[in-house]
This record gives C-alpha cells, sequence and structure tokens, in this order.
C-alpha cells in the first residue's frame, strides 16, 4: 500500500501517507517505513519546505522489481 502511494502520487510527508492509508498509525507506518528504507524501497529525507517533517521517496530497485515479478505471477 505504501509503495503504491509514492509511486502514483511521488514524493510525499509521512502526515499526508498516514492520511492515505485509512486505518494505519503513525507508528504502524514507521515501522514500515524503517523496514522499507532497509530494503532500499524508500528513502527518507528531510523535508526542504517544512525542516520539522520528512519526504519519503519511492526508490526503484532490483529488490522492487523481484516483489513486482512475484506479484504478477
Amino acid at each position: 500500500m505504501v509503495l503504491s502511494e509514492l509511486s502514483t502520487h511521488g514524493p510525499m510527508r509521512v502526515k499526508d501517507i498516514v492520511a492515505q492509508l485509512v486505518g494505519v498509525s503513525p507508528s504502524t507506518l514507521t515501522r514500515i517505513l524503517d523496514r522499507l528504507e532497509q530494503e532500499g524501497m524508500v528513502k527518507r529525507t528531510l523535508n526542504p519546505m517544512d525542516r520539522r517533517s520528512f519526504r519519503v521517496t519511492f526508490q526503484y530497485s532490483e529488490t522492487v522489481s523481484q516483489y513486482r515479478d512475484r506479484a504478477i505471477r
């Protein structure tokens, strides 16, 4: 779900991702983003417009391609 939102909407603030994903708490999203970042699927950077928040960017990688291929099968 998180990757779908990012690939559709582009870079988003964490707050905006929480708003899009109904039923996902901020703490749950943080754990999801931690894992996705470890796997190289997303990148968190300080938001240049508001230095109190982070922007999350989808990172297309070989790992993402492998997950996509498995999902298609």
